[in-house]
């Protein structure tokens, strides 16, 4: 088992951020044209994106999904981040931004805490929100 140093608060910007950084990767920095490489990464940046505004945590609209299964969410999507470069045979081209994001989003999880901040302190003086 890992140290839990992410909370749920932070990890809400994370992911935010990731899934911004997914769909934006492939205009910045590669000319792909639509291509199947590009699809996966900007795909998996929407899906990112819309799980973290269903999640129940603190940065998100609709509090419609419990962190533990946002949590197998972003392990779902960072192994098919992983695969997908030998799953849609376009290894030969490009698979080192898919892989090496795919790790960050499972080891993201990996230090991922899965209570909420204001959860972890009970004293006498605890406010709920």
């Amino acid at each position: 088992m890992f140290v839990q140093f992410i909370s749920t608060k932070y990890h809400a910007i994370i992911d935010y951020l990731m899934g911004v950084s997914l769909i934006c990767i492939p205009f910045m920095f590669y000319n792909w044209d639509n291509s199947v490489q590009m699809q996966v990464l900007v795909v998996s940046g929407a899906f990112i994106l819309f799980y973290s505004l269903v999640t129940r945590y603190e940065y998100s609209l609709f509090k419609m999904i419990s962190i533990r299964f946002h949590l197998t969410l972003d392990v779902f999507t960072g192994i098919m981040l992983i695969i997908s470069p030998w799953m849609f045979n376009f290894f030969q081209e490009v698979f080192i931004p898919h892989v090496t994001l795919g790790i960050l989003q499972i080891a993201i999880v990996a230090f991922s805490s899965t209570t909420r901040a204001h959860q972890l302190y009970t004293g006498p003086y605890h406010n709920k929100f």
